[in-house]
């Protein structure tokens, strides 16, 4: 009851909050408007103007998750932010957005502002006519607006944005974008969700420009004009592709005659390269340069490209070189590449990777023959002596491509996340609440009718006992799915996971009351095993033990569940505006030696419940066996399975605890030394493999609870013989004398 007059008043102190239209927070030195609604103008005039200093942002988070953005908001925006005393660069962030006006930036004025930053998350990128229709379909007419394009600094879609469908290029129309962010773009078996363009005819000129591309996160993206539209990205100049392609076709590149520099992911360069070169041939397509002509070569010098190859992720192999990305056996690959187009083929890495096969000393030789003059930091992708290949025979490696070319993969990390995803989605769906719906109704059906007097033990007590905490937890259990959300680009996501009511859910129900139970639980196990041991005859457990007092034992319980539970309320904050962080997020991301100590105290309680399985077996081993009665002998044989039976059960909590201690002691801060260090890294950190980790041990932690019940209780004899006479006694139809009476 407590507990649920403090969600009450937390749920009406956040709904007061909301009431308000804009609230103003001061952070380091600037401020930090959010709005509850894009039809609530933020107004200066009760702000205090003067204290206002640095950078500025503007969040939109709307409580109606159906708004829509349009211009006059946008500009009613923009409009705030000329009120200001001091120029201020705007930084808007726009959260649960339904989509756009499909004219939102053809009516806003804006002379004063170049820079504008822009930001959305969980976002459903639908457009809307003026009078509110959704627009299946782009319009068969469309009257060009002339006018002077909206200039936007950074346009970014981040996590959690959703393409219902594809989208009408006229929606970009006058604009002028400087990079375009795209995150998590998806195109798997179990999931596609990508920015999907309509084609529309290349006579449409929409005056966009949109200069940079920067795909985060790609996952199995076949790149094409309905990702890359011809009109939207007509005066493209660089575009970067951070992830796994499928493929790109083959006449792609041939529209963006702007486009000068491409950059793909280390890792992922060579299986897209496997897959063919083809696309290579329509960059520059009607050019074709004798590369040993120098007149010819200086002639056609504004053509050139450059295919950049970099680590994009965060951690970098230095175990990976050249010979990996480049081996001799995809010579006669490289060799059909089309560097008589002008086209650099080049790798920004530190030298360490430049450990050089004679596939990569040709494409130096070819990226030298195109020009001298390149950047220093690319010097390691050219030739500067003709002694450096000397060892190396062109020749004879260009007889081996007579034959057909088979070409070996690398393995990708992809198809390890794409499993896990799909296991964690069976675990988090299916089968925990599967699972934890047994164990609900059958600890139920034992708490409501364990009051026979056979059982009315101190053991007996135990089984109650933890029969009505498990039920506790297995409602917690199967309401956790609200609070759950996979990867942004994963198969199951709640879509109420960011209301604030549901973070203190998670805050009070799941990362607080649960575990306490989870403490509790372990502990009630514990003294059942010790009230087993004592009741077999010859036991040193017996002779040495005290008599245990089960009430005082569980007050005692109850304390030490609270004591650890109670920091788990404050180890997460809730996340009222910020799309780049979880909800809710925790107060130690910056600090993993307080993290380690804390978050993974937790886990105590865990290997605690271990060293006592480890301990049943040890007591068994003492005890004089051969002295017992049969059915002594079998309930101590049944609690011994049982204890290595959990013992697997428990052991992949320790993962967790062992990745902390590997992030921590492990100095993963120094960089990576081997390919494993780099799969281990990340599997954790990258692709959150924990999460995936959590969730299987909550599972196992559900059929630990279940075989438990099962080990334990079902095969007690009095507690069968109590089920078999309850049975009888419901089957039993009554006499007519009782009938009468």
């Amino acid at each position: 009851m407590k507990f649920l007059i403090l969600i009450i008043l937390i749920f009406y102190l956040d709904k007061s909050n909301f009431e308000k239209s804009c609230k103003l927070f001061k952070e380091n030195n600037g401020i930090h408007l959010s709005c509850n609604s894009l039809y609530k103008t933020p107004n200066s005039s009760y702000l205090n103007l003067g204290n206002i200093l640095g950078n500025n942002m503007i969040t939109y988070k709307p409580i109606d998750r159906h708004e829509i953005l349009n211009s006059k908001s946008l500009q009613n925006t923009l409009n705030f932010y000329k009120q200001l005393p001091s120029f201020q660069i705007p930084m808007i962030i726009y959260i649960n957005l339904n989509g756009f006006d499909i004219n939102l930036f053809h009516d806003i004025n804006n002379t004063e502002f170049y820079d504008i930053n822009i930001y959305f998350s969980s976002l459903k990128f639908n457009l809307y006519f003026s009078n509110g229709t959704l627009v299946q379909k782009c319009p068969t007419t469309w009257n060009p607006i002339e006018k002077s394009q909206f200039k936007i600094n950074f346009f970014q879609l981040y996590k959690f944005t959703l393409y219902p469908r594809k989208i009408c290029p006229f929606f970009f129309q006058n604009i002028d974008i400087k990079l375009l962010m795209l995150y998590y773009q998806t195109n798997t078996f179990y999931k596609k969700n990508f920015l999907n363009f309509e084609t529309i005819p290349d006579s449409i000129d929409l005056n966009t420009n949109i200069r940079s591309l920067n795909l985060l996160f790609t996952h199995n993206l076949r790149l094409g004009t309905n990702i890359l539209n011809r009109n939207v990205f007509k005066n493209i100049l660089f575009m970067s592709v951070d992830g796994k392609l499928e493929s790109i076709d083959d006449n792609l590149f041939s529209y963006f005659n702007s486009l000068k520099i491409i950059v793909f992911d280390l890792y992922h360069a060579k299986n897209l390269f496997h897959k063919g070169l083809d696309w290579t041939y329509s960059i520059n397509k009607d050019i074709q340069v004798d590369l040993d002509n120098t007149t010819q070569v200086n002639e056609y010098f504004n053509f050139k490209t450059l295919i950049l190859i970099k680590d994009l992720n965060e951690y970098s192999d230095s175990t990976f070189t050249m010979l990996n990305l480049f081996p001799d056996e995809d010579f006669c690959l490289y060799k059909k590449f089309p560097f008589n187009k002008m086209i650099y083929l080049v790798v920004l890495e530190g030298s360490e990777h430049f450990k050089s096969s004679c596939t990569f000393n040709f494409i130096r030789q070819q990226n030298s023959k195109i020009s001298f003059d390149y950047p220093n930091f690319f010097a390691n992708s050219f030739l500067h002596n003709i002694s450096e290949i000397s060892h190396c025979n062109f020749t004879k490696l260009s007889l081996l491509c007579e034959k057909e070319q088979i070409y070996a993969d690398s393995f990708e990390i992809e198809n390890f996340y794409e499993t896990s995803m799909l296991i964690d989605f069976l675990i988090l769906i299916i089968l925990d609440p599967i699972f934890s719906l047994l164990g609900l109704l059958i600890n139920l059906f034992t708490f409501i009718f364990f009051k026979a007097e056979a059982l009315n033990k101190n053991q007996y007590n135990f089984i109650r006992f933890y029969s009505a905490l498990c039920c506790f937890y297995f409602v917690i259990s199967l309401t956790n799915l609200i609070t759950e959300c996979q990867l942004p680009n994963g198969i199951y996501c709640s879509n109420i996971h960011k209301l604030i009511h549901v973070q203190y859910f998670r805050k009070i129900f799941t990362d607080t009351i649960q575990f306490f139970l989870k403490v509790c639980l372990n502990f009630v196990i514990i003294g059942f095993n010790y009230f087993q041991y004592r009741i077999v005859q010859n036991s040193k457990v017996l002779n040495q033990g005290r008599i245990l007092n089960f009430w005082i034992y569980i007050k005692v319980v109850g304390i030490i569940g609270f004591i650890l539970s109670f920091p788990n309320y404050f180890y997460t904050v809730i996340n009222r505006e910020s799309p780049f962080q979880n909800y809710p997020f925790s107060v130690l991301e910056n600090d993993v030696q307080i993290e380690l100590y804390i978050k993974y105290l937790n886990k105590v309680v865990i290997i605690v419940y271990i060293v006592n399985e480890f301990l049943n077996y040890f007591i068994m081993k003492r005890d004089k066996v051969k002295c017992m009665k049969t059915s002594q002998l079998k309930s101590l044989k049944t609690t011994l399975f049982n204890s290595i039976l959990n013992f697997f059960l428990k052991l992949p909590e320790l993962f967790l605890v062992i990745n902390a201690l590997a992030h921590y002691y492990g100095g993963f801060s120094n960089g990576i030394n081997s390919k494993w260090d780099l799969l281990f890294k990340l599997i954790c950190s990258v692709y959150n493999f924990n999460n995936v980790v959590g969730h299987l041990c909550k599972f196992l932690y559900t059929i630990s609870l279940l075989t438990n019940y099962y080990f334990y209780f079902v095969l007690d004899k009095n507690f069968r013989s109590f089920i078999q006479d309850f049975s009888q006694k419901k089957n039993e139809k009554p006499s007519t004398h009782q009938i009468r009476k």
